[in-house]
C-alpha cells in the first residue's frame, strides 16, 4: 500500500512530491510506514512546503496507526538532513 502527494501551486503546476509506503511488520506486529521520496522544486524550495509535505505525510501515517515511520537519505544531503531533524527524526548512521 502506498501513498502519493502531489503540492501544487497556486496555478496549478506541481511543485513537490511525496511517496510513503506501508507494510506489517513482524517486529513491531503492526503497520510501519517507510518515506520513500520527499521533492521540492529549486523555485519552491525554502518556503516551507517540504516541511508542510513532510508533516502531511506523518499525519498520513498516524491515521493508520502506523507504529514507526522510518527514511533514509543521503549524508551529503545537509538540506534534507536539516527538514528532517525540524521534524522530530534523528540520524542513525548505518
Amino acid at each position: 500500500m502506498c501513498d502519493f502527494t502531489l503540492a501544487v501551486a497556486a496555478n496549478e503546476s506541481g511543485v513537490a512530491y511525496t511517496q510513503i509506503h506501508y507494510f506489517y511488520s513482524l517486529w513491531s506486529l503492526g503497520l510501519e510506514a517507510k518515506l520513500k521520496d520527499v521533492y521540492v522544486i529549486s523555485e519552491a524550495q525554502g518556503q516551507g512546503v517540504g516541511s508542510r509535505l513532510l508533516a502531511f505525510a506523518i499525519d498520513r501515517a498516524r491515521q493508520r496507526q502506523c507504529r514507526l515511520i522510518a527514511l533514509n537519505t543521503n549524508e551529503r544531503n545537509i538540506a534534507a538532513k536539516n527538514l528532517y531533524a525540524q521534524n522530530g527524526f534523528s540520524c542513525q548512521p548505518l
